[in-house]
């Protein structure tokens, strides 16, 4: 990948589905956005020790985290997540749509290996969402699995428990549970004692009669490794299971290894309970606290206190105060101060990417595109939510202080491309833009232009001028 995504929480990010950027390159998070954006981002900076300290817990809680979905959860048509809304015909066309634009990302043909004969019979009945599948409930008690990053469909397999005891199971992929008997490398010729005993006997009654009561799972939280599901009981099962070519396995969910979750609801149709952790977080993902950010202090070689670009009449130092209101003038060093967006920016320069591009970092205030002059409206997707200050306007000196910041990280990387992205309103309305933007690496265009760029069409991107 050559590219870094930096998504800012400016009000304008809605135009674009975000969702769009994931495999297209290294995504870059500020704060908050993992609050509807839990699983899109490789790293997310916060410069703020309570917004870190709520990312923490955050993701703690989400990557322990098991969805059950319930049979009245399956029985539906459409559901938005985000700015991304799924829906599905009865004929088996799913379509993945923003829901801001209406445009349609994605069309699949679920039933597109089926025989042209065999469509006309077969009808979808409802679908749920996991982290990166879709299982597609059929009038013929088959489920349909969408994988979302390569768009083929597998049938899933699910092995059954012959005696659930009273309870109603739910249903999980064996891909997502963590045992031993479950690993490629697990060999039974290794093993001693009790382990034998699924050479010596077990295998054949599987083989013979199936299973006869669902297995046991668990939530593993011990805060010394990643939260995972582990298999207290059923180990044996779920390696007869996985050689065997199914997919899922009926499980009931406990608290320790004596106590099981019953529930004696009906079944209802063709449906299953099933279980899907949250998405697993990536290898790669890291948040980053005001301990691991750049110790670069944005001042470049050779650089004066007092440097000024042309036209500008303040770059470094800022001297501002409310005299009306009794309050001191007071002078602001921008290379003193660290925010999470432009830390954010830096961090992705500093690894060494070619490309690094920018979006809904709106500089100015809310809703440009309806006033003549600069905006001052605090401009912010989770204003006036904890960890974020509830003021009406924006800090008049911040917009000089983002902007002396980035210019001053695209000096400092010359080999690499920064593009600015946004809409035209923030671009055009931003009288200062054009004097900060004044080096070669720099670009500037829409969110019509990255959808380009995600699209492949690179060479097609006309970019601004300012």
């Amino acid at each position: 990948m050559d590219t870094a995504f930096v998504i800012g929480n400016g009000e304008s990010r809605p135009i674009f589905p975000i969702q769009d950027l994931k495999n297209k390159g290294i995504i870059y998070g500020c704060n908050a956005i993992y609050r509807d954006n839990p699983t899109l981002c490789d790293h997310i900076v916060a410069v703020n020790q309570p917004m870190y300290e709520e990312l923490q817990a955050g993701y703690k809680k989400i990557k322990s985290e098991i969805k059950i979905y319930e049979p009245g959860d399956i029985n539906l048509r459409s559901k938005t997540i985000n700015e991304t809304k799924f829906s599905i015909s009865a004929d088996g066309y799913l379509s993945i749509i923003n829901s801001f634009s209406g445009q349609i990302i994605k069309r699949i043909d679920i039933f597109l290996d089926i025989e042209v004969n065999e469509r006309e019979k077969i009808k979808t009945t409802g679908f749920i969402i996991g982290s990166d599948k879709i299982y597609v409930w059929l009038n013929n008690s088959k489920i349909v699995i969408v994988d979302l990053k390569n768009g083929k469909n597998t049938y899933m397999k699910i092995l059954k428990a012959n005696n659930p005891k009273g309870t109603t199971p739910i249903v999980i992929d064996l891909d997502d549970l963590s045992n031993a008997k479950l690993r490629d490398d697990f060999n039974y010729d290794t093993m001693d004692g009790t382990m034998q005993r699924y050479k010596t006997y077990l295998k054949d009654s599987f083989d013979q009669h199936g299973m006869n009561e669902p297995i046991h799972i668990t939530k593993v939280n011990n805060g010394r490794c990643e939260p995972y599901i582990k298999v207290p009981k059923g180990g044996n099962r779920c390696h007869w299971a996985k050689a065997n070519g199914y997919t899922h396995i009926e499980a009931v969910l406990v608290d320790d290894v004596t106590r099981v979750h019953s529930s004696h609801k009906e079944q209802e149709h063709q449906f299953y309970r099933m279980a899907i952790p949250y998405e697993k977080i990536n290898s790669r993902f890291r948040i980053h606290g005001p301990e691991d950010i750049s110790k670069w202090n944005y001042i470049c070689d050779g650089d004066r206190e007092t440097d000024t670009p042309d036209h500008l009449k303040l770059y470094r130092m800022w001297r501002g105060g409310d005299i009306k209101k009794g309050n001191s003038i007071r002078t602001i060093d921008f290379s003193m101060n660290r925010g999470s967006g432009m830390s954010a920016v830096l961090m992705a320069a500093e690894s060494g990417i070619q490309n690094v591009v920018m979006l809904a970092f709106d500089i100015l205030g809310a809703r440009q595109w309806e006033i003549d002059t600069p905006s001052r409206a605090q401009n912010n997707m989770y204003k006036n939510t904890i960890n974020y200050p509830s003021r009406m306007s924006m800090k008049a000196y911040l917009k000089f202080e983002w902007m002396y910041q980035l210019r001053q990280i695209i000096r400092k990387h010359p080999d690499t491309n920064f593009h600015f992205i946004n809409r035209k309103e923030y671009i055009e309305g931003n009288t200062f833009l054009r004097w900060y933007f004044d080096q070669p690496n720099i670009k500037t265009g829409t969110y019509a232009d990255l959808r380009r760029w995600v699209d492949g069409r690179r060479d097609d991107i006309k970019w601004m001028k300012l």
